[in-house]
């Protein structure tokens, strides 16, 4: 026999007197509708109610995963782009894929306390932290595919090795520049090893010329008549003293004036031959990369705006994207 159709009026009577704890023969009595047909009219809305509230949930954890997704990504190429730069140091040696995979080695994503530190945590939990950034920026490579130029990061990171191969040669350059002026006075550079007062030697004259003239590279005021070094005059006490400054720091000191001052020019011809004669040949296309790198990393920052960069996550999926 079929069963009788629950009118969506009488479906609503049900349900009032059954959160009245109405019982289903008092209900048969009030509706009209036999017990039987009203109770399984009301299993069924209850049936219908648990499979909407679980549609639902799942709607609300995936709204939330996929907004959790999209704050990851954003706080990831915050990170990236305030951390891609030039070279601080001629110094640096590191290749820029080395560059960006030590920048994966941070809590980016600011999961640590206060009291943390990445380099104090157990060595799974630094490769748990590692690998996360690492998919992550993956992740936000197929999110931009399309709108972002990535080509861009290559240029950034040809012109960062471009620097740094291009440092060897001009440290072996400014040693070797810097020598030949030493040279041309027979005993100077004994007279510089014993005279000076500060724990420096040639090398150290050398490295600190290529401190100042690498600053000079990156602020774009490369100026071969402009001096690097300068004597100051100085006193601990008991003794006066000369010494020669290069940039902010002291890197010879003697009580021998006249040496100083030789010292103060074997420096400044230093620097002038890098800047003017054929070792310019290297401080120029140190130059044109730090221009390209700057270029770049100003073009990512604009096209990983966070305003820019959200609705495209949105828009896009990849595989760590919330189903």
């Amino acid at each position: 026999m079929r069963r009788r159709e629950v009118s969506e009026a009488e479906l609503n009577q049900i349900l009032k007197l059954r959160e009245r704890d109405t019982s289903w023969l008092s209900i048969q009595r009030k509706t009209g509708v036999p017990r039987r047909t009203a109770k399984h009219a009301y299993e069924e809305w209850q049936r219908r109610q648990s499979i909407e509230e679980l549609k639902a949930a799942r709607v609300n954890v995936a709204t939330e995963a996929l907004r959790e997704h999209v704050n990851s990504l954003v706080e990831l190429a915050k990170f990236f782009t305030a951390h891609l730069d030039v070279p601080d140091s001629p110094a640096e040696s590191r290749s820029a894929d080395q560059v960006i995979n030590s920048l994966w080695e941070n809590d980016v994503l600011r999961e640590l306390g206060p009291d943390q530190s990445y380099y104090h945590l157990s060595e799974s939990e630094r490769r748990r932290i590692s690998l996360q950034n690492r998919l992550l920026f993956e992740s936000l490579q197929v999110h931009t595919y399309e709108k972002v130029r990535w080509d861009t990061l290559a240029n950034w990171k040809h012109s960062w090795d471009a620097c740094v191969s291009l440092f060897s040669h001009l440290r072996r350059e400014a040693q070797d520049v810097m020598k030949n002026f030493i040279d041309q006075e027979s005993g100077l550079l004994h007279a510089i090893q014993r005279g000076n007062r500060k724990n420096s030697d040639v090398t150290d004259l050398t490295d600190e010329v290529l401190v100042v003239l690498w600053k000079r590279i990156l602020d774009d005021t490369v100026n071969p008549e402009s001096a690097v070094a300068q004597v100051i005059s100085g006193h601990d006490g008991t003794t006066d003293f000369k010494s020669v400054k290069i940039g902010h720091k002291v890197v010879f000191s003697s009580k021998d004036k006249t040496l100083s001052e030789k010292v103060a020019s074997v420096c400044n011809g230093t620097y002038r031959n890098l800047c003017s004669g054929k070792e310019a040949d290297i401080v120029n296309p140190l130059k044109n990369h730090v221009r390209t790198m700057r270029t770049a990393f100003d073009e990512l920052i604009g096209m990983l705006n966070p305003p820019i960069l959200r609705p495209l996550v949105i828009r896009t999926r990849c595989n760590l994207c919330p189903a």
